[in-house]
């Protein structure tokens, strides 16, 4: 099924190059959409409806207000001088110069994985053309002139369209080891790739559910349908983007080749384990993303189907919805913030459970008693896990003395306790078997347990620090942050009494599972400054990153954002946003 040889490689990459320059679209087709017109068993889907309107909304969000910016013009020359020389080496292998490549995009682009009931595993690439017949037309006469010498071409007709097949790597018994398929319909071409013959057979699904009129298509899939219907949200907008995923069944169709019978381990006993390890009760996943609606510059949603009760391995990702708005101790300068309510109690025996059905019943609680006997004396159930309430908070925190060196901004992790006694005891013991190497001090009326760690970065070594105060346990990047956050000077602003954090909690809902909260421009400018300080000329040779603009005049692009997760039936909804400027 694979294609090893460099031609057929480059001829398949002309044909589908096109599929990366779906933000640069201009023209809208109408049509029917490509769920409709895929079969049941399709597995994996990722649809831009319409090019159009992707183009017109991303040119209107922050960032692609940011990319017009005449700030960026002298960079946008390097990057525009690069384009001319890659486009002159890019034409004599397409036969068309790159821009026209992107102008065939029109109308809806989709990809997707599927398996029709009784045919092979193979992947599908649908594209609108819309009034450029004659570009493509190029593009497929250079690309048939690689493919034939490599493999063998035929052409049939199925359901009145001319089909045009390439069977590659043909044996002695006339069975190829893979085939490439496409056709061209309504300003549409599609491409199948699978199997020997199988790439036919695909195609020939598609083209039973051209109208969109059939009764049997994977848009009625009640899998795919409710995913859709969970990840629409209040918006009434239709949204720029469209995916789903569903590992068992593309698990299963992979495992269904022939190739996989062949390696050491029998796919059947790998399927016979998923429902052991609870993972046959996940089902899809999938989501939407749109852009420019009336709450937000750009909104995600992603939703996660599983079957309840959960078991085995999902048992141990459980998180109950809980309020979780941020505690007095965080100011309201973090850059960053977000709390995870984990049912940790609940994931330890979900653990012990997998362990002791693989082995003999009370091994995992045996082994743990015996780590508890050397060492630090540290019991891990005991000692850690009933000490934790299964709250977890990080912080970033805002720096004016940016390091490119460190090309992140310093973070902040704490754990809610329920015994700090207990925690600050196991911090004791450990501190006490690690001599030099762990320091410890007083500050505050806390202990802090300090030790320098080598920077990966180049720079100088940083200064870490853990401490148990306030209720949590405190892991630090930065011991001078973590000093900071147990001074208590009392009248400072909360970060809950912010009036960025009300702007955005204002759409998150009282009880999550999981929340953040974020201020993107103080996150991304160490990451900017490393780009303009020239870290990166030698990966980027053909730009002079040195001509970016100040941060400062860029950093109102960046705006506000916030993202929550929460359980609702048959699943989790995971929402990510970002807010329109002031």
């Amino acid at each position: 099924m694979l294609i090893s040889q460099r031609r057929p490689v480059v001829a398949m990459t002309a044909l589908c190059l096109f599929g990366l320059g779906a933000q640069t679209l201009l023209v809208a087709a109408e049509g029917v959409p490509a769920e409709r017109r895929l079969p049941p068993g399709t597995t994996v889907f990722v649809s831009v409806p319409d090019a159009a309107v992707f183009h017109e909304r991303f040119s209107k969000t922050s960032f692609g207000q940011m990319l017009q910016d005449e700030a960026f013009d002298p960079i946008r020359e390097d990057i525009v001088e690069w384009w001319n020389e890659t486009s002159e080496e890019a034409e004599a292998d397409l036969g068309i110069p790159p821009a026209e490549l992107l102008g065939l995009l029109h109308g809806e682009l989709a990809f997707a994985v599927v398996q029709p009931p009784g045919k092979d595993l193979g992947a599908v690439l649908m594209v609108g053309f819309g009034e450029n017949r004659e570009t493509l037309n190029t593009l497929l006469e250079k690309a048939s002139g690689e493919l034939e010498e490599e493999a063998e071409r035929s052409v049939d007709s199925i359901q009145e369209t001319e089909v045009t097949t390439y069977l590659f790597d043909e044996s002695d018994e006339g069975n190829g080891t893979g085939s490439l398929s496409y056709f061209i319909k309504d300003q549409s071409f599609v491409l199948a790739f699978a199997g020997a013959n199988g790439s036919t057979g695909i195609l020939e699904e598609i083209l039973l559910r051209w109208d969109g009129e059939h009764d049997r298509t994977f848009a009625d899939e009640e899998a795919y349908s409710t995913l859709m219907l969970k990840c629409q949200g209040d918006s009434t907008d239709d949204p720029q983007l469209r995916w789903y995923f569903s590992p068992i069944d593309l698990f299963r169709g992979v495992v269904s080749l022939p190739q996989a019978s062949q390696g050491p381990i029998q796919p059947a006993m790998i399927m016979g384990f998923l429902p052991v390890l609870g993972l046959d009760k996940l089902k899809a996943m999938g989501g939407t993303s749109t852009m420019m609606t009336d709450d937000f510059d750009a909104v995600s949603r992603t939703f996660l189907a599983v079957d309840q009760p959960a078991s085995g391995i999902l048992k141990v990702f459980e998180f109950p919805a809980t309020n979780q708005q941020p505690p007095r101790w965080v100011p309201a300068t973090a850059s960053a913030y977000s709390s995870t309510n984990w049912d940790v109690d609940g994931a330890f025996k979900a653990i012990e459970a997998l362990v002791d059905f693989f082995q003999k019943p009370g091994t995992l609680g045996t082994m743990i008693d015996q780590l508890a006997q050397v060492g630090p004396q540290v019991h891990i159930k005991d000692d850690v896990i009933d000490s934790l309430t299964g709250r977890i908070q990080t912080l970033g925190e805002t720096r004016s003395d940016v390091d490119v060196q460190a090309a992140a901004q310093p973070m902040v992790f704490a754990l809610e306790l329920s015994n700090e006694a207990g925690m600050t005891d196991v911090l004791d013991r450990i501190a006490a078997t690690l001599d030099d190497n762990l320091q410890t001090r007083e500050f505050r009326d806390a202990k802090i347990y300090e030790a320098e760690i080598p920077n990966f970065q180049g720079g100088p070594p940083q200064s870490m620090g853990m401490t148990v105060a306030r209720g949590q346990l405190f892991f630090a990047t930065d011991v001078e942050l973590l000093e900071a956050y147990l001074r208590d000077d009392g009248g400072d602003e909360t970060l809950a009494e912010s009036s960025d954090y009300r702007r955005v909690s204002s759409h998150i809902p009282a009880e999550t599972s999981m929340m953040g909260f974020q201020r993107p421009a103080a996150q991304l400018k160490p990451v900017y400054e490393m780009f303009r300080s020239g870290q990166l000329d030698a990966v980027f040779p053909q730009v002079d990153f040195s001509k970016l603009p100040e941060f400062d005049q860029i950093s109102h692009y960046f705006n506000l954002a916030g993202s929550y997760a929460v359980p609702e039936e048959g699943g989790a909804l995971i929402v990510q946003f970002g807010l329109h400027s002031d």
